[in-house]
């Protein structure tokens, strides 16, 4: 997917947290409008794996897609994910290729960091990777991370 050996530990958190039952990954592939995981990374390893979260995070010029791109290839060839069988959107969308940014949160200080916000809704729980070195959330498009 283009990764580099720095990225393959957000692309392990990540596929922990879409495996975690609480995100519902049955529902990301059956829903019919287009849902895809999307990797939000915060904390020192966006800088260790330079992950692109300052100018144009999604746009191109940007490696951080490959995170996302390995994501959505474990779930097709290792999760068994078939258009058509197992996915179920209607028309699609580029983001199916893979999604991810990284989130700046020192420019943000009036949000909590998402991995903050998502261990205080989920009483503490959260994926992350490398302890003090970073974390990695995975969070379905238009909904609430889990």
């Amino acid at each position: 997917a283009g990764c580099t050996p720095e990225m393959f530990r957000i692309v392990v958190a990540a596929a922990k947290a879409a495996l975690s039952p609480a995100f519902g990954l049955h529902g990301v592939h059956a829903t019919t409008m287009g849902a895809t995981p999307v990797v939000v990374v915060n904390g020192p390893c966006r800088h260790d794996a330079a992950v692109n979260f300052r100018h144009a995070p999604c746009g191109s010029g940007s490696r951080s897609s490959s995170i996302g791109r390995a994501l959505k290839l474990m779930l097709q060839n290792v999760g068994r994910a078939k258009l058509a069988g197992t996915e179920s959107t209607c028309i699609g969308t580029p983001m199916k290729f893979g999604m991810c940014f990284g989130e700046w949160e020192e420019r943000a200080p009036a949000w909590e960091p998402l991995a903050v916000a998502v261990a205080s809704a989920s009483g503490g729980a959260s994926e992350r990777s490398g302890g003090e070195s970073g974390a990695a959330a995975v969070a379905r498009r238009g909904e609430d991370a889990v």
